[in-house]
């Protein structure tokens, strides 16, 4: 299974299939969390994905109060926990 974050807000990520097909779709649900040039992605580990946001950016400076990371289910895409580490 590949994963593909779409960096919009809210961040959507896609699980793809080795055929190419988008088996599954994860919108992550934690406040403010958006795409900024601090996005980190998504990683796994032990069937669960870990996507890395921003939070609580200024878009002139490119600075951002805090970092956010949700944990999911990947198989069953359900999200199980949020946290936020403040900069």
């Amino acid at each position: 299974m590949r994963y593909l974050i779409r960096a919009t807000s809210p961040v959507t990520v896609y699980a793809i299939s080795p055929a190419g097909e988008v088996v599954r779709q994860f919108v992550v649900r934690a406040p403010g969390i958006k795409a900024s040039p601090l996005f980190g992605g998504v990683r796994v580990a032990k069937n669960r994905l870990v996507v890395q946001g921003a939070q609580a950016c200024d878009s002139t400076s490119d600075s951002c109060r805090s970092t956010v990371y949700a944990v999911f289910d990947a198989t069953t895409g359900k999200q199980l926990a949020t946290y936020e580490l403040a900069r």
